[in-house]
């Protein structure tokens, strides 16, 4: 897609970027929906497949849905919940910078963090 992105600017030129940048985000993020339930789907034949193996399928998918928890959540806040916090930081900033060169000054706001103690 960054190659179909980059074709398009060279032949289109800078008028069409905007959109043609647009459609290419689309097409990525429904790429990446559909990423995520096929995981989703796998995931859970696989927690099926190894529960269905037990005594007690059902305890099984609980326990193995408390481990997923105890492991996805922590990863999720370390990694991607930083990820977002920092890129919605750095777009308030841009705004700011945006609307300060705009119109002269632009009241000064509190960053963006995750709350951790390492920030």
């Amino acid at each position: 897609l960054d190659t179909v992105e980059d074709g398009a600017h060279e032949a289109w030129g800078e008028g069409s970027m905007r959109r043609v940048s647009k459609v290419v985000q689309i097409i990525i993020n429904a790429l990446s929906i559909l990423v995520g339930f096929t995981w989703e789907q796998t995931f859970d034949g696989g927690v099926l497949a190894v529960a269905s193996t037990t005594d007690y399928p059902v305890c099984m998918k609980l326990a193995l849905t408390v481990v997923v928890i105890g492991v996805i959540i922590p990863a999720w806040r370390r990694f991607i919940l930083v990820k977002v916090l920092h890129l919605r930081w750095l777009k308030h900033e841009r705004r700011r910078a945006y609307l300060k060169g705009s119109f002269g000054t632009v009241e000064e706001s509190e960053p963006l963090t995750t709350g951790r103690s390492d920030d």
